[in-house]
């Protein structure tokens, strides 16, 4: 099987940089620090109670997984942003489309080597993570759980980098649209969920099984579907789904399985902009 051409070089770079290092140092520095720091408090809290307070050991784990996330949505951007913009300012993407490769695999090979760059960024925070293990009440199987959907969640924000880097041409341009994009994600779904119920159900215009249609848009959120992963780890899997998003009005079977729909939700998403990236790099034609 051949390897992507695009995909050899860029490892072959990324290799050789410092920056992939660099990264590796602050992102782990910063997760270290701050869980250390509820790691020792909850250390103080015992001994000087002298009771373990096992919801702390529970509110370590969310907030670790929660840091890494928020750090993956301002890392991967960043990283990605220029993968292809970055070859158009230096006058070598016109190079790359004279060659027999297609657009769409010149796409894979960026998206491909941001992967191998994501994993290695999210694997080397498994040993941080691996602090609630000292306590118990999480298993090894809940972490690599989440950390799957984290390192999915991380190939979900660099397509978006990816496809901003294709239709913007300047590096500033995508790296903007891209964090515009995360955020959009991120925080303008949950913006406009609760600026919807509010004026609804405030003016009575709107019912609640309406705002649970409306609420569906949260699918296309991985913050939410990291809060609704670890609330199934924390409470019964058969009831959580259903009190996490009762007060929303969403419909039952969403709800139950909001998990599973918001990840192949995502998945199409990811490959409409792999398509839409694709695209932007078609030679014109005059």
């Amino acid at each position: 099987m051949q390897i992507n051409p695009v995909f050899r070089k860029e490892l072959k770079l990324s290799v050789r940089s410092a920056r992939l290092p660099i990264v590796m140092l602050v992102y782990n520095s910063v997760l270290a620090f701050i869980s250390l720091l509820i790691f020792y408090t909850i250390i103080g809290n015992a001994q000087w109670s002298g009771l373990m307070d096992f919801t702390s050991v529970v509110l370590l784990y969310i907030v670790v997984i929660a840091i890494e996330g928020v750090l993956l949505a301002f890392i991967i951007p960043a990283l990605t942003a220029s993968t292809i913009s970055g070859e158009r300012e230096r006058q070598t993407l016109d190079i790359l489309l004279t060659t027999r490769m297609t657009p769409f695999r010149i796409v894979s090979g960026k998206l491909m080597s941001s992967v191998s760059m994501i994993i290695l960024l999210v694997v080397s925070s498994i040993p941080v993570i691996s602090i609630v293990f000292i306590f118990g009440g999480i298993s090894l199987q809940e972490v690599l759980y989440i950390i799957f959907y984290l390192i999915f969640t991380a190939v979900f924000f660099g397509t978006i980098g990816i496809a901003c880097s294709a239709v913007f041409k300047k590096t500033p341009s995508a790296t903007v649209a891209a964090y515009g994009g995360v955020l959009g994600l991120c925080a303008g779904t949950i913006l406009v969920v609760l600026a919807f119920a509010f004026i609804g159900l405030s003016s009575g215009m709107a019912e609640k099984e309406t705002i649970g249609l409306v609420s569906l848009i949260l699918l296309l959120n991985p913050g939410m579907t990291v809060a609704a992963i670890l609330i199934r780890q924390m409470a019964d899997a058969s009831i959580s789904g259903l009190i996490f998003f009762d007060h929303l009005g969403i419909p039952r079977f969403f709800s139950e399985h909001w998990v599973a729909i918001s990840i192949a939700v995502q998945l199409l998403l990811m490959i409409l902009l792999l398509w839409r990236a694709a695209w932007a790099l078609r030679p014109k034609r005059r």
